[in-house]
């Protein structure tokens, strides 16, 4: 018999499944957890309008609301889904998301490209270590692979606009206290916009990927989060401080 989940982690794309996968390890004893990726077709559109069809496609077949979470434009489209199908969402989990959604990487992005006259693999390569505490050819990688495959509002030409959605469910929302992508003045909006009950978290020494390097943390933050309003979701152990060094 098939597994149903209660919580499910949206990503924006199979590139990001290596950048993911600490943060799924730490939640899997929560409870049901599965990973939805959104699939780009080599000649389709890469819209946030046909991404939320394909994440629909998946959950309406599904017998109960989820708790959805994700990270960057994975969780813009668990936001969007959550706003056009609230009775199918119990809680909104957001990760490196400014309140102002069209706030992502790829905005930043495009506007160091301007200012720098270099190849795109030399201004993947600065970015990538500015959105990552830990360094590695591979992120370059990933980060090129979203450029092409993920779903994307911007472009070296233009900049995409979104209006934020509203999700009268709870909501959690988690920034990495050294980002450079949604950075302060985004937290601020947030602070402004959350509702009673909701919950803002700064990861103190997290980047945009935070995530990723700091997945204990995030893990405990987002189990207390569900557990509070959802008894069947397991807490976790406060995670072990990171060694110095």
């Amino acid at each position: 018999m098939a597994m149903v989940p209660n919580l499910l982690f949206v990503s924006g794309g199979a590139h990001w499944a290596a950048i993911d996968r600490p943060l799924l390890h730490r939640l899997a004893p929560c409870g049901r957890l599965a990973y939805w990726q959104y699939q780009a077709e080599a000649d389709g559109e890469h819209s946030l309008e046909v991404a939320l069809v394909l994440l629909h496609d998946y959950l309406k077949g599904l017998p109960q609301p989820v708790h959805l979470v994700g990270h960057g434009m994975g969780g813009v489209l668990a936001w969007y889904y959550a706003a056009a199908y609230p009775a199918r969402v119990r809680s909104l989990a957001l990760l490196a998301v400014g309140a102002n959604p069209a706030v992502d990487w790829q905005a930043h992005y495009y506007h160091l490209r301007q200012l720098w006259p270099c190849a795109q693999a030399v201004a993947l390569s600065q970015v990538a270590r500015m959105l990552f505490a830990v360094s590695g050819s591979g992120f370059t990688s990933v980060l090129a692979e979203d450029l092409m495959w993920g779903v994307s509002l911007h472009s070296l030409w233009r900049r995409g606009r979104m209006s934020p959605p509203a999700f009268a469910g709870p909501i959690f929302v988690g920034v990495g206290g050294e980002d450079i992508v949604v950075a302060p003045p985004q937290w601020q909006r947030w602070r402004q916009a959350l509702k009673p009950g909701d919950r803002f978290w700064i990861c103190a020494e997290g980047r945009h990927f935070f995530h990723y390097e700091h997945a204990g943390a995030v893990a405990h933050q987002l189990a207390a989060f569900w557990h509070e309003r959802d008894a069947a979701i397991a807490r976790l152990p406060v995670p072990a401080p990171l060694a110095a060094g």
